[in-house]
């Protein structure tokens, strides 16, 4: 490769990367990066992500039209969010809300704009694994306990800690389950890794992210299950997992966060919920971005923001209305249909014995995996503003059918995009001329001699 070569191909490299790490910061950077942050910046760092995202949009910006145009849910859901924007007059909160949707649909599309989508995947999905593992190895040693019995670092909510601490497990399960190589040393590292996150998590006090890891590891074993190959893996690790919990619940010192754990108090949030789902049923075309506060006894603040119903999809329902909710839940079911799809894919390549890499099928088994636990932790806390993980993890759903394309980082292998691609990407021979693999060719039959012949029946 010449110089000038390798130039033109390192610069896609890096702007991809910087994209990459524009998306972990915008997803999780409000549940791990203190308020003292911005004081250190000349602007505030959302500002400066967002303004890379849609700038990575608009210099991609054929390439998000075609995804935009085969993915008509998207346009479906942000225009079904806008009678709740003037279904009542915007307050504070509600402004706020409109934002945040806006910014979702920003992160959506910016995964879009990625040259490889597997490979830039994959390198979200690392960046959340380092952030969450540096983020638990810190509230492990730095971290202090709160007047509720919670283990906190630098005062930060001690729920969006244990959102990130919790994503590892699911990462480290899939990479153990789903990785085709099987060193011992990688393999240490990995549980290492696991029982370090799971152990903040728990310190956190904090179900929700806990009940969200337990759904991703549950969908990797699924995944795992369905591979033959990691089939035995699957029943040895996860049952060395249960037994694992098991015995340090049951024998070790309960420390102040695994006391809570053990708490059945529901916050109050079944009130507020309660309260919310009558709302909605009074108000079926949603009482407005931001308005809940109006609505409910006991839980407004003294500013008028309001608790929100730590349920998004109750969210989306009582503000946005009907209308919202059926917007929200057709591009969350095209997300999970796109990646399953992809996933079943990439396990029939790994059936084949494709040569594809371990990472065809980690990418999208994972993507599967963490939207999951994305959508499970935003039944139990934070909301549209706070629940920004999620956004990142449905717009690299929804790109999850080019995993398999095999994009290069040259820019004319996308010229006429994704469609363009496919046509030129090599196709499997057809059943009919394809030799079945266990089936040996019989053998051609030999003519039978015309006459008597020495040593045949008929000489006799």
């Amino acid at each position: 490769m010449t110089d000038r070569t390798a130039e033109s191909v390192g610069a896609p490299q890096s702007r991809q990367t910087l994209l990459c790490l524009a998306l972990v910061v915008t997803g999780l950077g409000n549940l791990v990066m203190p308020a003292t942050v911005d004081q250190f910046l000349p602007i505030n760092y959302i500002a400066l992500t967002s303004f890379i995202l849609a700038l990575a949009i608009m210099v991609h910006l054929r390439r998000v039209a075609e995804h935009v145009v085969r993915t008509p849910s998207l346009v479906v859901f942000v225009a079904l969010t806008i009678p709740g924007m003037v279904a009542a007059p915007l307050n504070q909160y509600g402004t706020t809300k409109t934002v945040a949707i806006a910014l979702a649909l920003i992160m959506i599309l910016a995964a879009s704009a990625f040259r490889d989508p597997r490979r830039s995947t994959l390198m979200i999905i690392a960046l959340i694994y380092v952030l969450g593992l540096l983020t638990a190895a810190a509230l492990m040693l730095f971290g202090q306990y709160n007047i509720y019995g919670r283990l906190s670092l630098f005062e930060l909510n001690p729920i969006g800690i244990g959102r990130v601490c919790a994503l590892v497990p699911i990462i480290s399960v899939g990479w153990l389950l789903l990785g085709r190589t099987r060193s011992l040393l990688r393999s240490g590292l990995h549980v290492a890794a696991l029982l370090l996150a799971l152990s903040a998590a728990v310190a956190t006090g904090s179900r929700g992210p806990l009940v969200a890891a337990i759904a991703g590891v549950g969908v990797i074993a699924l995944v795992a299950m369905r591979h033959r190959g990691s089939r035995v893996w699957a029943i040895i690790l996860v049952g060395g997992i249960v037994v694992s919990v098991s015995y340090v619940v049951e024998h070790l010192p309960r420390f102040p966060g695994l006391q809570r754990l053990e708490l059945a108090s529901d916050s109050g949030r079944v009130d507020l919920i309660q309260q919310s789902l009558a709302a909605f049923m009074t108000h079926p075309m949603g009482v407005g971005w931001g308005n809940l506060g109006q609505y409910v006894v006991g839980f407004s603040r003294p500013d008028r923001y309001t608790f929100y119903p730590h349920n998004i999809l109750i969210e989306m329902a009582v503000e946005g209305g009907v209308l919202a909710i059926s917007g929200f839940l057709l591009l969350l079911i095209t997300a999970f249909i796109r990646v399953l799809r992809s996933t079943a894919r990439a396990i029939d390549r790994r059936l084949a014995d494709c040569e594809d890499g371990p990472e065809d099928l980690i990418a999208p088994a994972l993507v599967l995996a963490l939207l999951t636990a994305s959508v499970v932790n935003a039944q139990f806390s934070s909301d549209i503003v706070g629940n920004r993980l999620l956004w990142v993890m449905i717009g690299l759903a929804l790109v999850s059918p080019a995993f398999g394309q095999g994009h290069s980082f040259e820019e004319k292998e996308f010229r006429g995009g994704f469609r363009a691609h496919r046509r030129r990407a090599p196709q499997r021979p057809s059943a009919a001329i394809r030799p079945h693999p266990g089936r040996a060719r019989a053998p051609l039959r030999r003519a039978r001699p015309r006459g008597p012949q020495r040593g045949h029946p008929d000489d006799t």
